[in-house]
């Protein structure tokens, strides 16, 4: 039997949930961790203690910026105090048109106060990379259409830009502006 009631785990994970997925405040996030809690990332390594998480997860949620948690599903183990949440790692297709996702667990322990003292992530490796390659083709593709439009539009552009500097000309040498 765990040390905690339901209700108080279910109520701290759905705090973590909010900072973290919802708000993104990676800030916040590392505050639902104890002091000496320990991270474990099993593909990007491991840490010990809230401030070496959010060493962490601040300029790592940064440089992912793109990446964000859907939610699958949670359940609240009470007889072990811990928290066990299905998610998809998502990102929006470059295209604008659907979703590249890859599969993820996370299992908290509680630690009481509102407080984790452990979370361990388990993510698809294959997954991940498959979705990495889905967007940098994706990304190509519309990179390529930008490209084809910008030289299309460069004519107008700069037929737009000599105009402009014609319109200035001529209201600067205009006694009456």
């Amino acid at each position: 039997m765990g040390s905690f009631k339901r209700d108080e785990i279910e109520q701290a994970f759905r705090k973590y949930w909010h900072a973290g997925a919802v708000a993104e405040d990676w800030n916040g996030f590392a505050e639902m961790f104890t002091e000496d809690a320990q991270y474990v990332e099993h593909v990007l390594g491991s840490m010990r203690g809230r401030e070496a998480i959010r060493s962490w997860i601040v300029p790592i949620m940064e440089q992912y910026c793109e990446l964000y948690t859907a939610y699958e599903w949670h359940t609240v183990d009470e007889d072990a105090d811990r928290v066990i949440v299905y998610m998809q790692n998502r990102r929006d297709h470059p295209s604008g048109s659907g979703t590249i996702d890859f599969p993820g667990i996370t299992i908290l322990h509680y630690a009481g106060g509102g407080l984790f003292d452990l979370e361990e992530d388990f993510w698809s490796v294959p997954g991940g990379q498959a979705t990495t390659v889905e967007l940098d083709a994706g990304c190509e593709v519309v990179l390529r259409a930008l490209a084809n439009i910008g030289h299309a539009s460069g004519r107008r552009s700069q037929r737009s830009q000599a105009t402009a500097r014609s319109m200035h000309h001529m209201a600067a040498s205009d006694p009456i502006a």
